[in-house]
């Protein structure tokens, strides 16, 4: 008797786990790109520009080459923290503009300024997308 009530206390936990896991909604837009949008600044945070090209969307990724364009990243500013801000996407959530103020400093001279980022959905994620 035992046995059976083991038994069916293992499938029908079987059973609920696999409801709960197809019934798994995707993380929320925001969540997502507040997430990926700091690890990118976490990369420039730390004085480097290996690893940008990952962020990019993969169609981006077929127009630039990864050591060019993180070549392309100029070196004169230290970047010491970056806050997203607010984050706005469209109807069809396909495209956000995100809103980061990242702390910098220049030289002697602290600042601060509001960036406006693009990020794309492409193939069920998201990424930043390059204005250049």
């Amino acid at each position: 008797m035992i046995k059976k009530v083991g038994i069916a206390m293992t499938v029908a936990s079987i059973v609920s786990t696999s409801l709960l896991l197809g019934c798994k909604d995707e993380a929320p837009a925001a969540e997502v790109i507040t997430e990926k949008a700091l690890q990118r600044w976490d990369i420039r945070i730390a004085g480097k520009v290996y690893g940008l090209y990952d962020f990019l969307s993969p169609a981006q990724q077929k127009l630039y080459e990864r050591e060019a364009y993180e070549l392309s990243y100029g070196r004169g500013l230290n970047y010491l923290e970056a806050d997203v801000q607010s984050i706005e996407c469209n109807e069809a959530e396909t495209a956000c503009d995100v809103k980061v103020f990242v702390k910098y400093q220049y030289k002697d001279f602290p600042g601060g300024r509001p960036l406006d980022e693009k990020w794309v959905k492409e193939n069920d994620d998201w990424w930043y997308f390059e204005a250049k």
